[in-house]
């Protein structure tokens, strides 16, 4: 058994495996959405945060910014 990393959504087993989540799967398993978790591949991508808001619920709330702006 080998230690891998999801580097993308992949189904293994059955069960539905999201990308970073490490499992062992046998030593002759292939998979192009997988990568040892030992390789370099496997090393979180850093991801820049945005400076914008992202949701809905994070633009209502940076448009209101005081209580008298609500009408």
């Amino acid at each position: 058994m080998k230690l891998v990393v999801a580097l993308t959504t992949g189904f293994y087993e059955g069960s539905r495996v999201r990308p970073g989540t490490q499992f062992e799967v046998p030593d002759d398993f292939k998979g192009s959405w997988v990568a040892a978790a030992d390789s370099p591949a496997a090393a979180p991508k850093v991801i820049k945060p945005r400076a914008q808001p992202r949701t809905l619920s994070e633009m209502a709330k940076a448009a209101v910014t005081a209580p008298t702006d609500i009408v």
